[in-house]
């Protein structure tokens, strides 16, 4: 595929990402490139502050993309939980909702009734 880095044809999209990250990501790469030693690879001490800094900047834009992509997603889910509930709580639950724990519908009507003073429904 034209213009996709080699091994990256696959990689997955991430909806968080936007144009602070961006910036943020793009700012530290360019210093890093700036202030690296083209023999070593490493980074001055001088320098390495600084790096740490802009890596800061970049991990907390990145947190604030990732929270603002959650609530949207979690806003969304509670508007069509008015319409579909269930598939809310299973959500929530992490899975297939649990099956039905009544196999006999009689059983489950005589083991609760029991003791009542009423007669029970037929």
């Amino acid at each position: 595929m034209f213009g996709v880095a080699r091994g990256m044809e696959k990689s997955v999209k991430r909806d968080w990402w936007n144009e602070d990250c961006a910036a943020a990501w793009n700012d530290m790469m360019s210093f890093r490139k700036e202030v690296r030693d083209p023999v070593s690879g490493k980074l001055p001490d001088l320098h390495r502050t600084t790096c740490k800094a802009k890596h800061r900047a970049f991990k907390k834009v990145r947190k604030a993309a990732i929270q603002e992509i959650e609530m949207e997603d979690m806003r969304r889910r509670i508007k069509d939980a008015r319409s579909n509930p269930r598939s809310l709580w299973t959500w929530l639950r992490g899975g297939k909702p649990p099956p039905c724990g009544i196999s006999d519908i009689n059983a489950f009507t005589e083991r609760f009734w029991y003791g009542r003073d009423e007669a029970m429904p037929q």
